[in-house]
């Protein structure tokens, strides 16, 4: 399928139920694992999807208030995101498509409905996220993007696993 009717398809779709959750948790079983290999141990992405992309943590997520994403084109899961609304910013938690939707536009698309989303709380000022620092096609397309590097940051997980990100902001206002 071609760029443009990759975007002609796509549609984002808010996950408010256990069949989105465990769509999304399928997702992540496909997507994270090739996704950081490179990079991350595997024992720690098999415990990163199960303890972080699981339904039952995700519906409690949701109770607490973030917002999760279907992406979809012509009906087929491509994949997802997490947003957490704070008072002041909105946090992009998670932000994976399949290898093979990558490098459409569709990035760029998503970035534009997350900047929608966030201009409906109006003391909203920046999206943030953090991005593995070594993940440079993620890193490079967020500066292409507006987004900032604004700080090293070491996550370190109940696993005992720890890798580098980067915290990357984009102003809004």
């Amino acid at each position: 399928m071609q760029a443009s009717d990759l975007k002609a398809e796509f549609e984002i779709v808010s996950a408010s139920n256990n069949e989105d959750y465990v769509a999304i948790y399928q997702l992540a079983e496909q997507i994270i694992p090739g996704f950081y290999a490179d990079h991350i141990d595997a024992a720690h992405l098999q415990f990163f999807v199960q303890r972080f992309h699981a339904p039952a943590e995700i519906e409690k997520q949701v109770a607490e208030g973030n917002l999760y994403f279907l992406f979809k084109i012509a009906g087929l899961n491509v994949g997802y995101m997490a947003l957490y609304p704070r008072s002041e910013y909105l946090h992009i938690s998670k932000l994976y498509l399949l290898d093979q939707y990558r490098s459409a536009g569709l990035g760029k698309m998503i970035l534009e409905y997350i900047e929608q989303i966030a201009q409906l709380n109006p003391l909203c000022n920046r999206l943030e996220l953090l991005v593995s620092i070594g993940n440079p096609r993620g890193i490079d397309f967020y500066l292409r993007n507006g987004f900032e590097k604004k700080e090293y940051v070491l996550s370190r997980y109940e696993s005992g696993y720890a890798y580098e990100d980067f915290k990357m902001v984009k102003p809004l206002k």
